[in-house]
């Protein structure tokens, strides 16, 4: 009987120990795949940021390229917009030819390769290569050459009209893509630029694309922006104004404010802006009405008020000059304008670019014809009704602006509740 329970009780202990070395197995698996997949994450993590330094550091070379080659007192400016672009030979694909130049994705009727022409441009990939990534844009489970090259997705598409802009020498075309005389240097959507696991040696079986990176480079001091441009100051101190009329007014040009982004968009894209049938028209003394760069250019800046029609505020989301300036700085010093340096200088400079139109030859003075003399200091009484008191019902549009843009996606918003005031504009990006 002894015997008989000491076998049961090795039994039971012989279990235990395979349950937990069970247990144990499976533990150790579970973590083994939990530490895999954080391994995987922070390598593709890794990657990532290797593509972001590798980015940066081919901008700056191509900057620095463009100051180096150039000779002159302003060589260090010479550069402009710029954006990654792949090799491509100028030309059609050469059938047949085995070279790292041989490079390109039409034939020589300008239609799509065929398979064995594109294999073999595969195996030429080297210079700025462009990486073979494609997506299923129809859902049906295959690359469908029907879809006009809109699969393979080797570009960045940033104002998201779903086609791509070629850049350098391109054909004019008007706002509906149709062909117009002339060409012109253009910069188009960047590329993506692959990075092969041996950079020296072309693209081939065992040495396959590991990332893929793509810059944009824009001067700053080539650059306008748009939360600080433009104005609707033509509304301001005018009994009853007719919010529908463009109230843009350009002066003596002393603040950004006052630049203008209805001329910007005509000559950025006259034939979205500036068309026979809504030409641009800017008129200093009259209230622009009737072109769609000045439409436009008011519901850009009218967002950014937070502007509202009616609205028996006017613009009064934004600051006037004593919320930006509510100290006033010492006798002399103008460093930091406050109240009372505004104040000093309200009779010689249109802070608040309402006008009148300064004609004069001198700014520094305030010399004009009668009508627009700033003698009797035109913005006084929108900063203060006397000496002693301040009138906050005047908006000063230098001010901060309570919604400002922040990416340029947002531009190209034109849904949401409620729908952007800028809906037309951004209609007109795509």
């Amino acid at each position: 009987m002894k015997r008989h329970e000491e076998s049961g009780i090795a039994l039971i202990t012989t279990l235990i120990m395979l349950s937990l070395v069970t247990f144990l197995s499976v533990a150790f698996l579970t973590l083994t795949r939990q530490e895999r997949a954080v391994v995987q994450v922070q390598t593709e993590v890794t990657k990532a940021e290797e593509m972001e330094h590798t980015a940066f550091d081919r901008a700056v070379g191509e900057v620095m390229t463009r100051m180096l080659g150039s000779n002159g007192p302003n060589a260090r400016m010479i550069y402009d917009f710029i954006v990654s672009t792949n090799y491509e030979r100028k030309g059609p694909f050469l059938p047949g030819v085995s070279s790292l130049a041989n490079v390109s994705y039409t034939n020589a009727l300008g239609g799509p390769l065929t398979r064995a022409e594109q294999l073999q441009n595969l195996n030429h990939l080297f210079y700025d290569p462009r990486v073979p990534v494609y997506r299923d844009v129809n859902l049906d489970g295959r690359i469908d050459p029907r879809e006009y090259g809109r699969e393979f997705i080797y570009y960045i598409d940033f104002n998201e009209n779903g086609q791509f802009e070629p850049s350098g020498l391109v054909q004019n075309t008007n706002y509906l893509g149709q062909m117009e005389g002339g060409q012109g240097y253009r910069m188009g959507d960047p590329h993506w630029i692959g990075i092969l696991d041996r950079p020296n040696t072309w693209h081939k079986g065992d040495n396959r694309f590991v990332g893929r990176y793509a810059f944009l480079v824009q001067p700053t001091s080539r650059s306008l922006d748009l939360n600080y441009i433009h104005n609707q100051a033509r509304l301001l101190g005018v009994p009853n104004p007719n919010y529908a009329n463009e109230g843009f007014v350009r002066n003596q040009g002393v603040g950004n404010w006052e630049m203008n982004l209805a001329g910007f968009l005509a000559s950025l894209n006259p034939e979205a802006w500036n068309r026979p049938a809504f030409p641009y028209n800017y008129t200093p003394f009259l209230p622009t009405s009737g072109s769609e760069a000045f439409d436009h250019a008011r519901l850009l800046s009218r967002n950014r008020y937070e502007f509202q029609v009616p609205n028996i505020y006017e613009f009064r989301t934004l600051w006037t000059y004593t919320n930006q300036f509510p100290v006033s700085p010492p006798p002399g010093n103008v460093l930091f304008p406050g109240h009372r340096y505004f104040w000093n200088t309200a009779d010689r400079y249109d802070l608040y670019g309402n006008g009148p139109i300064n004609i004069g030859p001198s700014l520094q003075l305030g010399l004009t014809a009668p009508a627009g003399s700033f003698v009797t200091g035109d913005d006084l009484p929108l900063l203060t009704g006397t000496p002693a008191l301040v009138d906050d019902s005047s908006p000063w549009f230098g001010s901060p602006v309570p919604n400002p843009f922040f990416t340029v996606q947002e531009l190209l918003k034109d849904y949401g509740n409620p729908i952007p005031l800028y809906e037309p504009f951004a209609n007109r990006l795509r």
